[in-house]
């Protein structure tokens, strides 16, 4: 490579476009906004655009009559239609398009645009609801396309452009690199919102592409992920490489992810320690680490057994047995006593019922000596056999008078005997109540005793498990501590072959590098030693040989500048960039009148590199600073915007 390559000379001999790039890989030729009624068509806006620079402005104030005529009239939502037609969600904000549904509810927008070598129309609807979301039309105007069926979805759409911008014949043949951040491949959206800057991210960081506030749905990249898109569009980075970047970043995850466990680890062992040093009342690290966790299991093991030991002890020393059996023993008497009165209870009944037999034998006695009495036969008893049968089984009366008198007398006996035992049974069970309730209440004693040792023994355990936890963190700790100092050599390893890897890489890091100082010459007029610094995480832009950054005084010229570099490069060869761009309003992003009017006169520039060639780039620029006039630009000037008349807003009305 040529010195002038390295250090940057004004001749620029080394930026000729390159031959065989002889278009973009898709270029914008027209967008229509439309109603639609039925079948017919009314326009609201047709833009047309061509290759080179294309400018979005808005007409000059009158300084004596108006005020701001070049805000709110459609610039950044011309821009966002087209980010629209390309794949994106949204178009604007919802409240925008809530405003834009209710004003023109039967609007849509059209984009005409050159894939490759097809040309295609883009239709979306705008205002209008209740239709189809995404129409992508193969070589049919925007007229005829309203009316078509679809060839591809949005999706299958967007694959052609990422292929056709990669260099592959098939959407499905599109390189398929993996973000280490996102931890998937990088999609059509991610690169499109590179090439189209939102505006309210404001040029304040190269790799910054989209702002939550913009309600694109479209997530802005972690930096290194950023990074990685750039490389792989700049040719900066082979697959190789991007596999060592992959990785390194999988093992500064779990380098993280080690550090976190590591440090949850010490947490634990740390309280843990400190709780069972206060359990077992040893001093603060007195005992070792290494023999801590031994120790106190040691030793809760020892207290453990000597609670166990007591509760053993109180069951066998406790008078329980001896309250039970005095209970016992007041039952047994009970029982006694309670067969005693059923005993004498019998002999009662036995004597009440001959007392009714005697009763019984009298009374048919009497009945019998009546009947006698009453019969005509005049023989005694002695003489008549008939008369002696029926008297042959009764008592004399005076052998019926004594046995009565003699089961009496028993009775009389055994009654006051009755009595006397069943007050005594009472007793017993008054006595067996009172033993049985001293037995339930040393029982319950006992097993409150017995119970609260438990619980002791329990804690004992709780903290033996504690013990054993410790030993396991203390375990892993030093394992996670082992394996952490594995990952740091690793990553250590990983930085050196990917500095390795990176010198096959280095010629065309040179290439873009001259880009970049001479896009910064052209910028600030001043020669620059700026260069682009790759690692594993990301791409930082060098202002000088200090290796400092830029600053914040010149945040915008640095993110314009990387951006029309990766443009400049791409145009003379470098990488797959499509060579397509959208920059919206950035001298609203704190750029300096000077500087603004040497973007235009860098991108005309780049125009004029390409002689009787055809033009291999796009850029659009939508602005309320109007170009220098030096530059002739209003060939380039594909639509003026002007707050003081509806003609002049983008789509014919204020909402």
């Amino acid at each position: 490579m040529s010195q002038s390559l390295l250090t940057f000379d004004d001749e620029d001999h080394e930026f000729e476009p390159a031959a065989t790039r002889t278009a973009p890989s898709f270029f914008i030729r027209r967008l229509v906004v439309f109603n639609l009624n039925e079948d017919e068509t009314e326009r609201i806006r047709d833009v047309e655009f061509k290759l080179g620079l294309n400018i979005i402005n808005t007409a000059p104030p009158d300084p004596d009559k108006d005020g701001a005529v070049g805000h709110d009239v459609g610039k950044t939502l011309l821009t966002r239609l087209i980010r629209y037609c390309l794949g994106e969600t949204n178009f604007g904000k919802k409240r925008t398009r809530n405003k834009i549904a209710v004003a023109l509810p039967e609007s849509f927008v059209a984009l005409e645009l050159t894939v490759g070598t097809e040309d295609w129309t883009v239709v979306r609807p705008l205002g209008a609801t209740g239709t189809y979301s995404y129409k992508a039309v193969r070589d049919k105007p925007w007229q005829m396309a309203v009316h078509e069926p679809s060839d591809m979805n949005q999706s299958q759409f967007a694959d052609l452009l990422f292929a056709e911008t990669l260099g592959t014949s098939e959407p499905n043949e599109a390189f398929q690199v993996t973000m280490p951040k996102a931890d998937r491949p990088i999609r059509w959206l991610d690169l499109l919102a590179w090439l189209s800057r939102d505006q309210n991210c404001r040029y304040r960081r190269p790799l910054e592409w989209r702002s939550e506030f913009s309600e694109s749905n479209t997530k802005n990249l972690k930096e290194v992920d950023a990074s990685v898109l750039v490389r792989c569009m700049m040719g900066l980075l082979d697959e190789t490489e991007r596999k060592l970047i992959v990785k390194h970043h999988n093992l500064l995850r779990k380098q993280s992810a080690k550090e976190s466990e590591i440090k949850r680890l010490e947490s634990s062992t740390d309280q843990v320690r400190s709780f069972l040093e206060r359990r077992l009342g040893l001093d603060p690290g007195a005992v070792d680490t290494n023999l801590f966790a031994s120790t106190a299991i040691a030793e809760l093991q020892r207290q453990r057994e000597a609670k166990e030991v007591e509760a053993l002890a109180l069951e066998l020393e406790h008078e329980l047995e001896s309250v039970y059996q005095t209970w016992d023993d007041a039952k047994s008497k009970r029982i006694r006593k309670e067969r005693d009165v059923e005993m004498l209870g019998g002999e009662i009944k036995t004597r009440e019922d001959r007392l009714v037999q005697i009763k019984n034998q009298t009374d048919k006695t009497i009945k019998k000596s009546l009947a006698l009495r009453a019969d005509v036969c005049s023989n005694s008893m002695e003489d008549c056999p008939v008369k002696r049968a029926k008297f042959q089984n009764d008592f004399p009366k005076h052998a019926r008078d004594h046995a009565k008198d003699q089961v009496e007398e028993e009775l009389a006996e055994l009654k006051p005997k009755l009595a006397d035992v069943e007050i005594e049974l009472k007793s017993l069970e008054s006595k067996e109540q009172s033993t049985k309730a001293s037995y339930d209440k040393a029982k319950q004693g006992l097993a409150e005793a017995v119970k609260s040792i438990n619980k002791e023994i329990a804690k004992i355990d709780a903290q033996i498990e504690e013990a054993e936890s410790f030993t396991d963190d203390r375990t892993a700790l030093e394992k996670a501590t082992d394996e952490l100092v594995r990952l740091e050599s690793k990553i250590t390893r990983s930085r050196d072959v990917q500095k390795s890897e990176q010198k096959g890489l280095a010629e065309r890091h040179q290439r873009l590098n001259a880009h970049l100082r001479r896009v910064f010459f052209r910028l600030t007029q001043q020669s620059s030693d700026a260069r682009l610094q790759l690692n594993l995480n990301g791409i930082r832009i060098i202002a000088g040989e200090d290796e400092s950054d830029p600053g914040e005084a010149m945040a915008s010229e640095t993110a314009l500048a990387f951006d029309l570099a990766c443009l400049s490069a791409s145009i003379c060869g470098l990488g797959v960039h499509p060579r397509f761009m959208i920059h919206d309003s950035p001298r609203e992003g704190d750029l300096e009148p000077h500087i603004y009017h040497r973007l235009f006169r860098f991108i005309a520039r780049l125009e004029s590199d390409h002689g009787t060639n055809p033009i291999n780039f796009q850029y659009i620029i939508a602005t309320t600073t109007p170009p220098p006039e030096d530059l002739g630009t209003s060939a380039s000037t594909v639509l003026t915007l002007d707050a003081r008349k509806l003609s002049g807003l983008l789509l014919l009305t204020s909402f």
